[in-house]
């Protein structure tokens, strides 16, 4: 089981440990960035590195940290789904998500996934710290920017009828693209997106239709009469 923060006790007064956090996002150079500004402050000790979301699962269960901070577009298992998996498997350890989204469907899916804690990348170092140190107690924290309307998106009853897994209009029409056989970096030129942006969109269409790969994912929404099978 992954630990939680613990202290000693040195001349009657208890000298709480460093955090223990684990960095999991695609892009190098911005963990390595973190990880310097987070050890900066003393508070923080960070224990790993992980590149996409089967890494950070392993190494989560494997260095049991106290916090794990989570992009949600990672390669091979989405942020949500990487969450889910750490707080199942590590329920003491928390799950911050960053990211660069703020749309309310992304902060509800992480909180729904167990996620403690919801920042953009936005954010100064300053509030990242507080973050980890308010999911290191167990707190939940949601950016101000990212909050709006989030936690009333998991709070309040589905209507009857309304599917758990509904797309929202730019999912589909990334969804149709995807089911013409495009690729990422074709359908963010068409849209005028950035790779990154499609990407995450791909991971979040993944995630609600329950789809580990394409030919799941283009199988799923043929199923579903969302998309319509190519005839050659």
């Amino acid at each position: 089981m992954c630990s939680a923060v613990s202290g000693q006790r040195l001349g009657g007064r208890i000298r709480m440990e460093p955090i223990t956090v684990l960095l999991a996002d695609d892009h190098r150079m911005l963990t390595q960035a973190l990880r310097t500004l987070l050890e900066q402050s003393g508070q923080v000790r960070v224990i790993g590195e992980a590149r996409d979301g089967n890494e950070a699962l392993a190494m989560a269960e494997r260095l049991r940290p106290n916090v794990v901070v989570l992009d949600v577009a990672m390669p091979n298992l989405n942020g949500f789904d990487a969450t889910r998996a750490i707080r199942q498997r590590c329920p003491q350890t928390r799950v911050v998500i960053l990211t660069m989204y703020e749309a309310e469907e992304y902060v509800s899916e992480a909180l729904k996934a167990g996620a403690t804690c919801y920042m953009t990348k936005e954010a100064a170092a300053e509030e990242l710290l507080d973050t980890i140190r308010a999911a290191a107690r167990g707190a939940v924290f949601l950016q101000p920017t990212a909050a709006a309307g989030a936690m009333e998106r998991v709070l309040k009853p589905r209507p009857e009828g309304e599917s758990p897994s509904e797309l929202t209009p730019r999912e589909v029409e990334i969804l149709h693209l995807i089911g013409q056989g495009r690729t990422n970096r074709a359908i963010a030129a068409e849209l005028s997106l950035s790779h990154h942006t499609v990407r995450a969109h791909r991971s979040n269409i993944m995630h609600k239709l329950d789809a580990h790969n394409t030919a799941e994912l283009i199988g799923h929404a043929v199923e579903k009469g969302l998309i319509h099978p190519q005839i050659r």
